[in-house]
C-alpha cells in the first residue's frame, strides 16, 4: 500500500479540498443563522412576520 504515493497523495489532496469546501459551507451556514437571529428578516424574506409598524 504505502509503495503507491501517488493514488494516497491524490485521495489526500481531494480530502482536504472536500474538508475545506464542507468547512466554508459550514461557516457560511453559522454566519447566515447569526444574521439572522441578530437582525431582523425582512418581511419579504419570511413571509410571515408582520412588522411592528
Amino acid at each position: 500500500m504505502t509503495s503507491e504515493p501517488q493514488p494516497a497523495s491524490s485521495s489526500l489532496r481531494r480530502s482536504k479540498a472536500g474538508g475545506a469546501l464542507h468547512w466554508f459551507g459550514a461557516l457560511l451556514i453559522v454566519v447566515g443563522t447569526v444574521l439572522t437571529a441578530s437582525f431582523p428578516a425582512p418581511p419579504s424574506v419570511t413571509g410571515d412576520v408582520t412588522p411592528d409598524a
